[in-house]
């Protein structure tokens, strides 16, 4: 909304005040691409991280978000070096491996891809969309039999997802096991009917 977008620049100013008078306020860097980000404008959130990096180079989640706004301006290798920086900083951190996992299938790098989401996995166990995205990688490959395992253990964890439905039979119905696929085609009517189309 116009109010939604006013607030942002508001804001915007108000961090552009606060950084005038401590220009190694990492704070509020980190937080004005905030504002950038809900405005869409993921190149000057990046210059924010880049400030906020530079007076604090282990700032971790820092490095994360940078390489969000990297993926959503479609720059994977440069989204996967900050994912790795992330990664170094904190070995444990689940979803880093997660948007590494993303950028590498972006560039049809699935068999990597594949072992980042198994990694996000072994950290977070109940991380629905790493099985989701890892049988988008396996069908790929032409592992459907691994891709459906892994598309049933996301249905598991949760019932409602869509996309791990109507995926799950897509594929069914390409193996010609059309009865399964109706099945799932079904929930996803039932869990989503006005939109039964454009899922991945």
């Amino acid at each position: 909304s116009l109010q939604g977008l006013k607030r942002y620049k508001e804001a915007i100013e108000c961090f552009d005040q606060a950084i005038y008078l401590r220009s190694d306020d990492t704070n509020s860097y980190y937080n004005k691409r905030i504002c950038f980000e809900n405005l869409q404008r993921h190149q000057e959130a990046i210059e924010c991280f880049d400030q906020t990096i530079s007076l604090k180079p282990g700032h971790t989640n820092a490095h994360y978000n940078k390489g969000i706004c990297f993926e959503k301006l479609q720059r994977y290798q440069e989204a996967i070096e900050c994912y790795d920086q992330a990664i170094f900083l904190k070995p444990d951190f689940p979803n880093a491996y997660f948007g590494k996992g993303n950028s590498l299938r972006q560039v049809r790098r699935d068999y990597k891809a594949i072992e980042c989401y198994d990694q996000t996995i072994s950290l977070k166990a109940d991380h629905v969309d790493a099985y989701v995205n890892k049988a988008i990688c396996l069908e790929m490959l032409g592992k459907f039999d691994e891709a459906l395992k892994c598309y049933d253990r996301a249905i598991l964890l949760k019932p409602d997802h869509v996309n791990a439905l109507y995926n799950k039979g897509d594929l069914l119905f390409k193996l010609k096991r059309f009865k399964e696929a109706i099945e799932a085609f079904q929930m996803v009517l039932k869990l989503a009917p006005m939109d039964s189309e454009g899922y991945s």
